[in-house]
């Protein structure tokens, strides 16, 4: 399933129902979050920022920030390892997927249509092992996890200068951190925020996720709050244009 089937699979509402879990930014500003990554067809879908940005339109919601990777990672009610897969050493510019035979140019043993659905079934995996291994509070919903993947992100440096050059970037990514350590007591930072991909790249590792304003009782909230209290001026990438 390529990006623009995601987006019309999301747009006839033919995706997996969002769960949502409460969060909060601060005292007065709550905020909810997916639970889990955006699925279509059962497996959990990489999504360029581009996509992603699109897909964060047909739903009303907003792509993570770094501040709400690190919540979701010290609030989660299940944690996982990053599932990451191994690139090819030394990579070749073409090869044939271990498990298809269809021949790819990604990094990884498996092409990406495979990658993609490895990457989801090994997080399921991981995620069963984790509720069997300990007890996990009966909730009216799926429990909130970390880490799915490597998010696209909304960072302010989107709209004023990155601190080791002076220019804005428009796409950014953060997050997959690993297991909680006495060392790191939120899991060591396994990606940390950067600028090295443009708006239309993607791999088996870039899965979506969202938040929105807390909505109690069903009376719609504004997004100036939870945008204040994370420092950035609008909930969408500058630059991209509406879906």
């Amino acid at each position: 399933m390529r990006e623009a089937d995601i987006l019309a699979a999301v747009r006839a509402g033919q995706h997996e129902p969002l769960e949502w879990a409460r969060l909060d930014l601060s005292p007065e500003v709550t905020i909810e979050v997916t639970c889990d990554a955006l699925s279509v067809g059962g497996i959990r879908r990489a999504m360029s920022a581009r996509t992603t940005q699109h897909v964060a339109d047909l739903l009303d919601c907003a792509l993570l920030t770094p501040e709400i990777d690190d919540r979701i990672a010290r609030f989660a009610e299940v944690r996982i390892q990053p599932q990451s897969q191994a690139p090819l050493d030394p990579a070749p510019k073409s090869h044939a997927c271990v498990r298809c035979r269809e021949v790819t140019h990604d990094p990884w043993p498996l092409c990406f249509d495979c990658g993609e659905r490895e990457h989801s079934a090994m997080i399921e995996s991981a995620v069963m092992a984790a509720m069997q291994s300990r007890h996990v509070k009966p909730l009216d919903r799926s429990p909130l996890l970390y880490p799915t993947g490597k998010p696209w992100v909304l960072s302010k440096y989107q709209w004023e200068p990155w601190p080791h050059d002076d220019k804005t970037h428009q796409v950014w990514i953060y997050g997959w951190r690993a297991m909680p350590s006495a060392k790191h007591k939120d899991g060591k930072l396994i990606q940390p925020l950067s600028c090295a991909h443009n708006l239309d790249h993607v791999d088996y590792s870039s899965l979506a996720r969202f938040w929105r304003p807390h909505t109690p009782s069903g009376n719609a909230v504004g997004w100036a709050p939870a945008l204040a209290v994370l420092g950035i001026p609008d909930r969408r990438i500058p630059g991209v244009p509406h879906v």
